[in-house]
This record gives C-alpha cells, structure tokens and sequence, in this order.
C-alpha cells in the first residue's frame, strides 16, 4: 500500500488513518505523560506526521524498546491567515514548516538531557549518559525533517559542545524559536537553550563540553515530502480552497475524519498553509529547498578526506534512509534517482543513502 497521506492530483486521497534564578526547562504537554524511566529507556523516536495526520498511527513502527517522541502539528501564528502574515509567507523564517523543524530540533535537546516524572512543569535532568535518538517524519512531515537535518548538520560541524560556535548556534535557535513560536512555546525553549551554569543545559555542557555534539543514529524519511512530484496539483488545489472539500464526496472522507479526529488539533487553515509552503519549497525552488538540505547533510556527515589508507572505511557517520511503498512507483521512479544522483557525487556519500521499498 502506498505510504502518502497527501492526494496525488487534487481530487483522491488515502484515508489517513492516520529570570536571575536557574531558568527550569518544562515539558511539551506530549512528553509530559512519560516517565523518568519511559525517557531513558531504548532509543528516542523523534517523529513528525504528515498532512492532517497523527503520530499514533506509526506507533506501530517502533522497535519494542524503543520510545515514540511525537512532535505533532498545532496552530500558531504561523496558519492564522492564509496567505500568512509577514515573514511567515511560504517558505521564509516563520511559515509553519519552520515553526514546527523548531518543535522538532527542541525534541532532539529535551531528549538528550532527558526528563524527570511529573505531570505540568517537569525538570530536564542531565545525565551522565546520552541517548540515542533517531529522526523521522512522514509525507509532509518530510519537510520539516530535512530542516531538521540542515539545523543538526550546523551543530555537528563545529568541533565540540564547548566551543564559542556552538554557543552561537544555541543563540540563534533560542533567537528564532521566541520570534516565531507562541508565547509558551517560546518560554519552554529559552529555558531550554539557556546555557547559565545551573540550567539542565548548562549542566549537560559541563559534562560533555568536549564532545562533539551527538548526532541521530539515523534520519527515516517516509515517503518525505522532497519534489514537485509530491506535491503538484494537490497542493494548490488545498491551497485554493476557503473551506475543505464538500463532505458528501465519498473522497474526502479522510479530511473530514481527520479534522474531526479528537486528539487532532488540525484546522484547515493548518493545512491549507502546509500546503502553500510545500509548494514553495518543492515546486519553486530549483533545486527543491529539502535537497539541498540534504545535500548539506551527506557533506557534514560525510568523512571529507578521499585519500589515504583510511579512505575505504570512511562512512557517513549518521545514515539517511528514505522509505517508500511499492504502490508509490510513479513517485518513486522519480525520487529514487534524484537521491542516487546525489549520493553518486561522492564515493562517501554513496554510503549514507539507503533507500527502502516496503510493500
């Protein structure tokens, strides 16, 4: 069955089942039901769901052990008016693919520093070990993943923790999450990235200051939204719409049940404006804006010296896997071969590609 969440020409679809003090660092409201134990354990999966969708329908793919970090889509200022305001317009700093690659990045440092149990304002602790963590999103999720990936491919080229570049990048990330995220978000992400010596942050640093900062065990993208053909015609025709298509079209079922969906806090206005920065970045920018992230990820990751005895060894140290369903051929047989194109530039890089058909 085909993996996509997203209609292929506008008309059918899938159902989607689918202050002076030491600042204290709070939970996401969807970490908050996990305790001590649950966050330590396994591996973390940062995961970001598609168009309309949500992250229970993949709990599924998880490996037993292994815990599901959801990062889902909820409103902000971001999908108030279509087309959005100043400075979130498709594609620049404050859309919604933006605003939720900032949730996504504020998963991967609350999921380093761990958590401790409580059920409105839990501490980040850290700990002497550092867990391992994976990234991955589906359909349009994809999107945000490969920000993501832009993001953490800057944290992972300087050299260590404790360097003046990486206190930068901490800045930068506080600077964009309190412009762009609502209000509360915003608090809970400067406590997060305050580097002050008693902050859960400042802790961690004191720890690791010498390391490098720890990269995912691998980036799963879901049939990720990445080029024109994953997003051409449905996009606009979403993009268009005031309202959600008319609800006696057997069609349309799927958006109706997912806008109806209690534990959703989609809106169409969410979705409509998803759409319009997918477009953006896939359709309108040549190359599309999530190749070139990726593309920055396999030249950060990718072991530069291709000379020497050492050179057959050298691997890209954090594989990218892209998944696709069989039934996703049309796609596919465009996708695939962009991708292989690239990893193709560079023996290394060859390395950090795998791509998975599933049926």
């Amino acid at each position: 069955e085909t993996m996509s969440h997203e209609p292929e020409n506008g008309a059918t679809h899938p159902s989607a089942t689918d202050s002076t003090a030491a600042p204290v660092a709070t939970l996401p409201a969807d970490f908050e039901a996990q305790s001590a134990d649950a966050l330590t354990m396994g591996c973390h999966f940062i995961f970001v769901p598609g168009i309309l969708s949500l992250t229970k329908s993949w709990d599924v793919c998880v490996p037993r052990g292994d815990r599901m970090i959801p990062c889902e889509w909820t409103p902000s200022a971001a999908d108030q008016s279509v087309p959005p305001e100043q400075g979130r317009d498709y594609g620049e700093g404050g859309d919604i693919v933006e605003v939720m690659a900032l949730r996504m990045l504020i998963r991967v440092f609350l999921s380093l520093l761990q958590g401790s149990e409580s059920s409105r304002c839990a501490k980040i602790v850290a700990s002497d070990a550092i867990p391992s963590y994976v990234i991955a999103a589906h359909s349009a999720g994809g999107s945000v993943l490969y920000r993501v990936m832009e993001y953490l491919a800057a944290f992972l080229a300087v050299p260590s923790m404790g360097s003046d570049g990486f206190c930068t990048l901490l800045k930068r990330s506080e600077e964009a999450a309190t412009k762009w995220l609502p209000d509360e978000e915003a608090e809970h992400a400067k406590a997060l990235f305050s580097t002050s010596p008693d902050s859960p942050l400042g802790e961690f640093l004191k720890k690791h200051s010498a390391n490098k900062f720890p990269a995912p065990k691998a980036a799963f993208s879901f049939e990720g939204t990445l080029l024109k053909c994953d997003t051409e015609d449905w996009c606009t025709y979403f993009l268009e719409r005031n309202e959600p298509p008319p609800k006696t079209d057997p069609d349309n079922d799927w958006i109706w049940q997912a806008l109806e969906e209690k534990d959703s806090k989609w809106t169409w206005n969410m979705a409509r404006v998803c759409c319009g920065s997918l477009r953006q970045r896939c359709e309108r920018e040549d190359p599309a804006r999530g190749l070139k992230q990726i593309r920055k990820w396999f030249e950060t990751l990718g072991a530069q010296n291709l000379e020497g005895p050492e050179f057959e060894s050298q691997t890209v140290s954090c594989p990218f896997v892209y998944v696709a369903g069989e039934q996703s051929e049309d796609r596919n047989k465009v996708v695939f071969p962009v991708l292989k194109n690239l990893a193709d530039e560079n023996p290394i890089w060859k390395t950090g590609l795998h791509i998975e058909v599933v049926p």
